[in-house]
């Protein structure tokens, strides 16, 4: 609904079609925190920019693993 009401026309129901979508630049992470470390590492492994809500990560060592792989 939100891309229908903002004219959005490109859209992906899974997160691996958004990443392998050639189209696709870069990638706001709006999960539940828990849910960030994972689309964070497959988006960067993907090539894409990335953008994650605040926090970063529940844990230090998750936000560690996300910046080194930056």
């Amino acid at each position: 609904r939100v891309a229908d009401a903002c004219a959005i026309p490109r859209r992906h129901r899974d997160l691996r079609a958004l990443l392998d979508d050639p189209e696709v630049d870069a990638v706001a992470v709006c999960t539940p925190p828990a849910e960030h470390e994972a689309a964070v590492l497959a988006a960067i492994d993907a090539g894409k920019h990335v953008l994650v809500e605040k926090p970063l990560a529940l844990a230090l060592a998750a936000c560690e693993r996300m910046i080194a792989r930056a």
